[in-house]
């Protein structure tokens, strides 16, 4: 059977630890809000950078999706030469 002093060890690391236990909890809820927070601010400077830009980004797209119909049709060109 435990002594008086056993018990009361037990007792006091039980109590650690679910202080331990809590305290994490706590933090990771705080650490989680933080980084939703932050987040929400990233979310919000890309939206406004992106309206900002909006030609800009526009723009390029098409110029992208121009160079790869100029190289689609480069490669068809050299497979119709080639043929022959």
């Amino acid at each position: 059977m435990a002594t008086s002093e056993e018990l009361s060890s037990i007792l006091m690391r039980m109590i650690r630890t679910l202080s331990e236990i809590s305290e994490s909890g706590e933090q990771r809820e705080e650490q989680k809000k933080r980084l939703q927070r932050q987040f929400r601010e990233s979310d919000h400077a890309l939206d406004h950078l992106v309206f900002k830009r909006q030609k800009d980004l526009t723009r390029v797209t098409q110029v992208k999706e121009n160079s790869i119909l100029i190289i689609l049709r480069q490669n068809r060109f050299h497979k119709v030469v080639n043929s022959y």
